[in-house]
């Protein structure tokens, strides 16, 4: 508001576009997209879809100066349904003010510092040639005090947003001792606040945690083939699946109910050999070194 108030629209579009972009859309709707799935609890899902409705709506406000057409686009789709007068336009709303009650600071300091460690993580992955699909065992994170809160309230989100089996938290002075082994590489970025932290990427990966991967794999193949043939999420499939290595074979056995839910089938089943698979499309995934799957599925009637 400040920045609008001195006409300098550059600084303010930059800030809008970076929360909408990097807070918004990279990082708040990957963390809700569970929670708006069909397979949510109602009340769950209305919830989150509600704070996002609102969230663009008041987006749409505070861009409004900058960008009117794609501002007014945006709040006729959201919040011009109602049809009164009072919502004919989003030029015509007050200017959305700051209400100090919804403000954590303490909260989002502690989700600034988490996306900084996803984002060095995530370098690292590339870095290294690893997917994010593909599970690894930890990242270490070093740094201040402020760091080691981070790593402790919002442990399980850096979890799953790193996917990670473990989050860790070492001091400053460890981190050359971790740092010496083969299989920890590391990366640091400068908070903000000045603050360094840095991060260590634990590479190891044994061969439950590959055998995961091309399990992750497998769901993305399959979740292609279903956008690839046409079908919407609310359409049910039933799924087979065929490894020709037995110990991958028993894996997945074991994780039909998973693959199931995360794929939008009514059934998934293990065959015991590729003749038995049945269905109209089919997808495939393999690692080198780790093994390949075949999986066919048709629409559940």
């Amino acid at each position: 508001t400040e920045r609008i108030e001195k006409f300098e629209f550059h600084h303010a579009g930059k800030t809008l576009a970076n929360f909408v972009v990097d807070d918004l859309s990279r990082w708040y709707i990957k963390l809700a997209r569970d929670r708006v799935s069909p397979e949510a609890p109602e009340k769950e899902r209305e919830t989150a879809l509600a704070v996002l409705r609102h969230v663009l709506i008041e987006s749409s406000k505070l861009l409004a100066p900058i960008t009117p057409f794609l501002s007014e686009y945006v709040y006729q789709k959201l919040a011009g349904e109602n049809g009164d007068a009072k919502h004919q336009s989003v030029h015509l709303q007050d200017y959305p003010i700051k209400h100090e009650i919804f403000v954590d600071g303490s909260l989002e300091e502690h989700m600034r510092t988490a996306m900084a460690i996803t984002q060095v993580a995530n370098s690292l992955r590339q870095e290294n040639k690893l997917k994010l699909r593909w599970p690894l065992k930890r990242i270490v994170v070093a740094g201040d005090e402020k760091a080691r809160e981070c790593v402790q309230t919002l442990n399980e989100l850096l979890k799953a947003q790193n996917n990670v089996q473990a989050v860790e938290y070492a001091t400053i002075e460890s981190v050359e001792e971790l740092s010496g082994k083969d299989l920890l590489k590391e990366k640091s970025v400068v908070l903000e606040t000045g603050t360094t932290i840095t991060v260590l990427l634990d590479l190891a990966r044994d061969e439950r945690l590959e055998k995961e991967a091309l399990l992750r794999e497998l769901l993305r193949a399959v979740q292609a083939s279903r956008k690839q043939n046409g079908l919407v999420v609310q359409e049910k499939i039933a799924l087979s699946i065929y490894s020709s290595e037995s110990t991958l074979a028993k894996f997945l056995e074991a994780k039909t109910g998973q693959i199931a839910k995360e794929v939008g089938a009514a059934n998934a089943t293990v065959v015991e050999n590729e003749g038995q698979l049945q269905g109209e499309f089919s997808a495939h995934a393999e690692i080198e070194g780790v093994g390949s799957i075949v999986a066919m599925y048709s629409k559940n009637k």
